[in-house]
């Protein structure tokens, strides 16, 4: 005989829900070309039925942090299939690193805008930008320019919750790096 988990509480279902659906590293937005989801998309608990679809969406997105990387061409996958759904503005929580900040003027014309979206008309309310030394010492040393200029707006949203900017260094990949935080940089 079924369970009859849609006859639970909501607030007990979000519970189990959550259990499923949380994760505790940033889910990579960098997938293959063939794929159009992350690994941990729960394509399963999505086609039970509408309303599970509607709750498990909202959960899955909404608790757990996403991850982005800047490259200097970023046209092929611009802003990844991702950021063109709908479900983009269910995201809470969102983790860019900057290797390159794209070329002809891509991060202040096309990838920042697209952020602000998600700030203003949807839920992001908590936003790091991960940036190398290199960027991070030229910053310091009072280097200014459209992009930084563009990124410290960002950060200072007030939507925001949280906002943070963050160097990485070590051999290991960014999402592994360890981090040395620079917000302050966002208020000089």
């Amino acid at each position: 005989m079924p369970f009859p988990f849609l006859d639970l509480p909501p607030e007990l279902r979000t519970k189990i829900l959550l259990l499923l659906l949380h994760h505790a590293t940033p889910i990579s937005l960098e997938h293959p070309e063939s794929m159009t989801l992350p690994q941990t998309y729960p394509h399963a608990l999505l086609l039970t039925c509408a309303q599970l679809h509607t709750e498990v969406l909202s959960l899955y997105y909404s608790s757990n942090t996403f991850a982005l990387v800047t490259q200097r061409h970023n046209e092929r996958g611009l802003l990844y299939p991702f950021l063109s759904s709908p479900s983009r503005y269910l995201i809470r929580s969102l983790k860019i690193n900057i290797e390159r900040w794209g070329a002809k003027d891509y991060f202040v014309e096309r990838f920042a805008p697209a952020i602000e979206d998600l700030i203003l008309k949807g839920g992001l309310r908590r936003l790091e930008f991960v940036l190398s030394e290199g960027y991070a010492s030229r910053l310091e040393k009072g280097a200014q320019g459209a992009n930084w200029r563009y990124l410290k707006r960002l950060l200072r949203d007030p939507y925001l919750e949280v906002a943070k900017l963050s160097t990485s260094h070590g051999g290991l990949s960014w999402l592994e790096a360890e981090w040395r935080d620079v917000s302050r940089l966002i208020w000089e």
